[in-house]
């Protein structure tokens, strides 16, 4: 479980290195206590992430997200598939033609 402390910490993170991260929603289905969302993200890698400074260049991801909701529609979770070994190959393309 990851608390509000640790959620902050992974954004601050993650908007340091990519500042203008945008999410393009690719599909929205709702089921029986949960609504799943499949998206696009992109962003500029402006800042430095430990072995892969900078690039300037724009890095793609794809993924799907579920979340989970209560009898009352409060959110309950999350579960989420991403490709980050796609992110890792490109930081490493790019590190390399740097």
């Amino acid at each position: 479980m990851l608390a509000l402390a640790g959620f902050t910490a992974r954004l601050v993170q993650s908007r340091a290195a990519f500042p203008d991260q945008r999410f393009e929603i690719q599909g929205l289905f709702a089921d029986e206590g949960a609504v799943t969302m499949a998206w696009l993200w992109s962003a500029t890698h402006l800042g430095d992430l430990p072995g892969f400074p900078a690039s300037g260049k724009t890095i793609r991801m794809s993924g799907l997200t579920i979340y989970g909701f209560d009898d009352r529609d409060r959110l309950t979770g999350h579960w989420q598939v991403t490709d980050r070994l796609g992110v890792y190959q490109q930081l490493q393309r790019n590190a390399a033609a740097g």
